[in-house]
């Protein structure tokens, strides 16, 4: 572990400011693009089955490792420990198959994530989170990049920054500034990040590989009261 302190920058660039609608008695708002207002409860919608609908939403046959913003740490079995510490963190390492459009097995996917925290007014938050993926088709031909993603909020103003390396699969950077995407239109696979603007998410997917990161920053003004429930999600989908 890298016992570095992160300390927040607020130089950060601000992307977007979201006044969300407050739903459930946390205080949270719903994700909007999977769940929905009841009864004062965020609840996943179809085709969701289960999850926290302030937070995320996923699909049956779809395992999730999670870091929530005590810092806590969950594995796929929703087994988690607390980890307030300035240190960086695995998240998850694994190998998924790479299918086509057709759903044929054409080769396999390699990922290695790592989380990891600052620190802003004694309080350790989760700041970023780091990818290497690669790409490996039947036929030998290889895809791989490596990047870092980081954000804070502030008054509910989200900044997010991100730095990428293609052609490496750097667990541990450095991290240049590459942009991260890749498609392969033949069969139908692609590997982007962009931003959900309506919850406040920066979202990592390659889709072909089953696999989807969603980061929103913690609100280092709004603390409790923010209205966007912070953390990270690594959703695997397992029947992908």
């Amino acid at each position: 572990m890298n016992g570095t302190v992160l300390v927040v920058s607020l130089a950060l660039l601000v992307n977007l400011t979201l006044g969300a609608e407050v739903c459930d008695s946390r205080g949270r708002s719903c994700v909007s693009s999977s769940a929905e207002c009841v009864n004062a409860k965020c609840v996943c919608k179809a085709p969701n089955v289960w999850g926290d609908g302030a937070f995320n939403c996923y699909r049956q046959n779809t395992v999730v490792s999670q870091v929530l913003n005590d810092p806590d740490l969950y594995n796929y079995n929703n087994e988690s420990i607390a980890f307030p510490y300035p240190c960086r963190y695995m998240l998850t390492h694994l190998i998924q198959e790479l299918k086509d459009d057709d759903r044929n097995i054409i080769g396999s996917c390699e990922i290695m994530v790592h989380s990891f925290n600052a620190k802003y007014r004694g309080k350790f938050f989760l700041h970023g989170f780091d990818v290497a993926l690669s790409i490996r088709y039947d036929n030998g031909q290889k895809v791989k990049m490596s990047s870092r993603h980081y954000g804070v909020a502030k008054n509910g103003a989200y900044s997010f920054k991100s730095r990428g390396t293609i052609g490496q699969f750097w667990q541990n950077g450095p991290w240049q500034t590459d942009d991260i995407y890749y498609e392969d239109a033949a069969n139908g696979i692609k590997v982007e990040v962009y931003q959900d603007t309506d919850n406040n998410q920066l979202i990592y997917e390659a889709k072909k590989c089953g696999i989807r990161a969603t980061f929103v920053p913690y609100d280092i003004k709004d603390r409790r009261a923010q209205v966007s429930l912070p953390g990270m999600s690594f959703a695997v989908n397992c029947a992908h």
